[in-house]
């Protein structure tokens, strides 16, 4: 928390006089600057939630750290709504901040009743230390969030702020294969961890196999549908955003190759591959710079999609790649070595 307070502040004043700056670019009108202002007052207590949701399922308390981190804000957010009857969009936005602090101070509250007397070791663990493990993991979590505001700025610079409106609700249709995905690393993780700490990587290549081939059953069919029905999904929200069919279809394809190769992202992470991950990550963010300077002032919003198709599919491949050469396990489809004599794999 020493750490996590005074970097969240100064996120939260970054992103405050950069929305002020962009502010015009990405809606006209006035309620706009406010909405943005009442949400940089929400990056710290959910920077506070995420941060409390991982030392809670370290605790194995899942439950609660998917409630606090997920389920928490959006209900109570949608109840609220439903019970005040709030027609202004920046009042929705206030409302959505004392949610967001209510829900942090929640998590707190059901950590440290759950730590009881381990909250006080006998040895406190060096910070030194703990930024050089979390750097990389830091580094992996930012440049991947990165793209998609890299993409909704360049919108902003390159295209018109209805095409950001049409993008923003394309890439939620095509993210929601990747919550699939999320619960699956989320529960999955630990265990990962734990078989690799102990030396069982026959182990943890059969479990991630089978992790893999259920995510491509879990997830075929839910984007089967996205991708035969977008234009009637997208005419739910107005017929403006039928325009973005193919950006949506495109960013959905993505989003299968990302289903396919498992939870290579949390593989390389709990099995001593993080600084790969972070490089990895990295260029993806690279990627999504160029093909998006390039590509959205030629096909707009498509553009945008061709530059986070490229980054997701880059990522998911390079990341296949490395965790073969590096432990010899292939994840797409399921596959992997036989295990050796002792359980590893060969």
């Amino acid at each position: 928390f020493r750490i996590l307070v005074p970097l969240g502040l100064v996120i939260s004043a970054a992103a405050w006089f950069a929305g002020r700056r962009y502010a015009g670019h990405l809606s006209p009108g006035p309620e706009f600057p406010m909405v943005l202002s009442a949400l940089c007052f929400a990056v710290l207590p959910i920077t506070a939630t995420r941060f409390i949701a991982g030392m809670l399922r370290g605790m194995r308390r899942f439950a609660a750290a998917d409630m606090f981190e997920s389920v928490a804000i959006p209900v109570g957010l949608s109840l609220a709504i439903l019970l005040f009857g709030m027609n202004s969009i920046a009042d929705v936005a206030n409302l959505y901040a004392g949610a967001a602090v209510v829900t942090a101070l929640g998590a707190l509250w059901v950590w440290r009743a759950n730590l009881g007397d381990r909250g006080r070791p006998a040895e406190p663990t060096p910070l030194p230390g703990v930024l050089k493990r979390s750097l990389p993991l830091a580094g992996t979590v930012m440049a991947t969030l990165a793209g998609p505001w890299i993409l909704t700025l360049s919108l902003a610079s390159l295209a018109t702020p209805a095409d950001i409106g049409v993008f923003r609700v394309t890439l939620q249709f095509a993210l929601l294969l990747g919550f699939i995905l999320q619960a699956v690393e989320t529960g999955l993780s630990p265990q990962m961890a734990a078989l690799y700490s102990q030396g069982r990587l026959g182990d943890l290549a059969r479990t991630a196999k089978k992790m893999t081939l259920a995510l491509g059953v879990a997830g075929g069919l839910p984007a089967l549908i996205l991708l035969v029905f977008a234009k009637e999904f997208l005419g739910l929200l107005g017929p403006e955003f039928v325009s973005g069919i193919d950006a949506m279809r495109l960013m959905i394809l993505a989003q299968v190759i990302n289903l396919a190769t498992g939870p290579v992202g949390s593989y390389m992470v709990m099995t001593g591959l993080e600084r790969w991950s972070m490089w990895n990550a990295i260029t993806g963010t690279i990627i999504v710079l160029v093909v998006s300077a390039t590509c959205i002032p030629l096909f707009g919003i498509l553009g945008a999609a061709m530059a986070f198709s490229a980054a997701v599919i880059f990522r998911n491949l390079a990341a296949t790649a490395i965790v073969w050469r590096r432990r010899r396990v292939f994840l797409p489809l399921g596959l992997s070595p036989a295990p050796g004599p002792e359980g590893d794999p060969t």
